[in-house]
């Protein structure tokens, strides 16, 4: 048996191989298309055959085997001739180019020599041959430096001149189009790293891995930081310099192909995760390296599991307080789960670092404060419609300076476009956010935490505060049902008992005695969250009485929250089957809006809209 092996010459009579049709043709006919053929090679009158010989060899499951010939023609070993879309081969072309290109940058990186005695300068130098070799090849480009030759040659070349010309001009703009090219997204002059994937092409993801494009945005993101001896080229340290800035940028859209790379696909995310050790070495730099592990570990527990670990997650808590942004809220708040499940371990990794007293002061705290006590000369009377107690946020800045204000006085001042208020705002949401992810599925070591400083009262103030963004109510919605709804002691109620004694089924019910059967700790808990279900109920009513009721997407947010709340409590049994009715025939009316015929519902937007012109 021979087995096919790859030639450097496309043109060496050893790679020829004659079609043999399966079906009976006279000897001069072309072979027809979308049939089946057994393959002969020429040289040796072999035929060809699949075998059982593994390929990669170095995989925990190989998948690839070897392809031979034997001397016998069987009727099994016959391959389908189907035709190629021209759209693949342009694509499997892309991809093949892209992959030399990126393995030649590779090269030249590694190849890099700098002196130690150099170092000592914040200017990176080339030796006096490189320096030759890569302005010939930048002055064919670029012609203004083509007259500047005799000058240059003469002096040392500044590496970021290489960095800034060759590679950002080249080896960037091919970064850029292969974040286009796996994310299926037309380049329309867009914001490349702001690209979203709306639906993964499998087909290109697979290229990017299987043309070993994968391969060399990793060679990119390691070789100019390897120490050879004499020291790296570049430190991860110096990508803060304004002068690299082309490099840091490439950087970043390597990694912004490496987590397109990976988006629902599983092959291509562990085959990444074989590159962890890079990427963690590079978090905190600015160049997306955090970015592109949670959305690898998001959803995918068994990688999240094996690779996060207390070393990682302490990782990004210091870049929280070194950084102060509510992004890095998100990427803990991302590990927390997988596919909406919650990682009790991964939960456990960051209640122990965010909710130490010696994180206290990079997460803001809540407090309920009694405006009689705090202002009484300014409030002499005090009527009804004057709350007595108010929301107040208490903050430390990067500086160590503590701030604090009232929720209302932050919402109103971030409404008006103040930007440090709108940045405190938005970072407690975040933190609310991760808050409630470190609830989830009752994790009760966050829950007795949390719940001693944001209590059932203080939440729903919050939650039915209209001078509140819409964005805001909803974090505070969805922690107040994982931190104190979805725990001890509610369990779901059972809607159909099927197995039932003869004795327990009543001859006759109403709807006010079928109530009577709940419980007593049920009936307890009720009143505990009376005010949470009477604030849902009546919420939804005005959702209802809108005539534009989904028109403001902020609000939509909130509104789904409010729903999933009312949800759990009606699986958790709150509320009476009187109670429950009158909720169902609210939430249908919600469907029968979204059900509506477009007609009438252009109806009711224009009596809306007479009724806003009448005004």
């Amino acid at each position: 048996m021979y087995t096919l092996v790859s030639v450097p010459h496309g043109n060496d009579i050893a790679s020829l191989f004659e079609l043999d049709a399966t079906t009976l043709q006279r000897a001069d006919c072309l072979v027809p298309r979308n049939s089946y053929v057994r393959l002969r090679h020429l040289c040796t009158n072999t035929w060809v055959t699949s075998t059982s010989i593994p390929i990669d060899t170095n995989e925990e499951r190989p998948v690839m085997l070897k392809i031979g010939t034997c001397q016998t023609k069987e009727d099994k070993e016959a391959f389908a001739i189907v035709s190629v879309p021209l759209s693949e081969v342009r694509d499997l072309d892309f991809a093949n180019d892209a992959n030399k290109v990126l393995a030649s940058t590779v090269k030249k990186l590694e190849n890099g020599t700098i002196t130690q005695n150099e170092r000592r300068f914040s200017n990176y130098r080339l030796n006096i041959r490189q320096a030759q070799t890569m302005l010939l090849r930048v002055g064919d480009m670029l012609g203004f430096i083509c007259e500047r030759l005799p000058i240059l040659l003469r002096k040392f070349v500044v590496i970021n001149t290489f960095l800034c010309v060759y590679l950002a001009r080249f080896v960037t703009k091919l970064l850029e189009d292969l974040i286009f090219f796996v994310s299926d997204v037309p380049n329309n002059g867009q914001e490349v790293l702001d690209v979203v994937i709306a639906k993964p092409n499998r087909e290109r993801q697979k290229l990017m891995r299987e043309q070993n494009i994968l391969a060399q945005i990793f060679g990119i993101l390691k070789a100019p930081f390897k120490d050879k001896g004499e020291g790296s080229m570049l430190r991860l340290e110096d990508l803060g310099d304004q002068r690299y800035a082309p490099y840091k940028y490439m950087l970043r859209l390597c990694y912004r192909v490496l987590r397109h790379s990976q988006q629902d696909y599983r092959k291509n995310q562990e085959y990444i995760a074989k590159n962890f050790c890079v990427m963690q070495s590079q978090i905190g730099y600015d160049i997306l390296a955090e970015d592109t592990i949670t959305a690898l570990l998001h959803n995918n527990r068994k990688l999240l599991e094996k690779h996060i670990t207390a070393k990682e997650i302490e990782t990004f808590v210091n870049l929280l307080r070194r950084n102060r942004e509510p992004r890095f809220l998100d990427y803990l708040s991302d590990l927390c789960v997988s596919n909406t499940t919650a990682i009790p371990v991964t939960q456990e990794l960051i209640c122990k670092f965010m909710l130490s007293p010696g994180n206290a002061d990079i997460l803001i705290q809540t407090k309920l404060i009694s405006t009689q006590m705090d202002n009484p000369l300014e409030c002499p009377v005090i009527s009804d419609d004057i709350d007595e107690e108010e929301v107040w946020l208490y903050w430390i800045d990067s500086n160590k300076e503590p701030h604090g204000k009232a929720i209302r006085h932050l919402a109103q001042e971030a409404k008006e476009g103040t930007k440090v208020d709108l940045e405190v705002l938005t970072y407690y949401r975040y933190q609310l956010n991760l808050f409630a992810r470190m609830c989830l599925d009752r994790q009760y070591l966050a829950i007795n935490q949390i719940s001693a400083q944001l209590s059932v009262d203080l939440i729903l103030r919050c939650m039915s505060d209209e001078s509140l963004p819409y964005d805001l109510r909803a974090s505070f919605c969805r922690l107040m049902l994982h931190m104190h709804v979805d725990r001890d002691p509610q369990e779901s109620v059972v809607p159909v008992r099927y197995a039932r004694l003869w004795t327990e089924i009543p001859t006759k019910i109403t709807i006010h005695e079928y109530d009577s059967f709940t419980d007593s700790s049920r009936n307890e808990m009720k009143r505990k969250f009376a005010l949470t279900m009477e604030f849902v109920e009546e919420y939804l009513k005005e959702v209802v009485n809108q005539p534009f009721p989904f028109g403001d997407k902020e609000k939509n947010k909130l509104t789904f929250e409010v729903v999933h709340l009312a949800r759990n409590l009606i699986y958790f049994g709150f509320y009476s089957f009187s109670e429950l009715l009158r909720l169902t025939r609210t939430l249908l009316a919600i469907l029968d809006i979204v059900q509506v015929p477009m007609s009438s519902y252009f109806e009711r937007l224009s009596k809306f809209q007479d009724g806003d012109s009448k005004r």
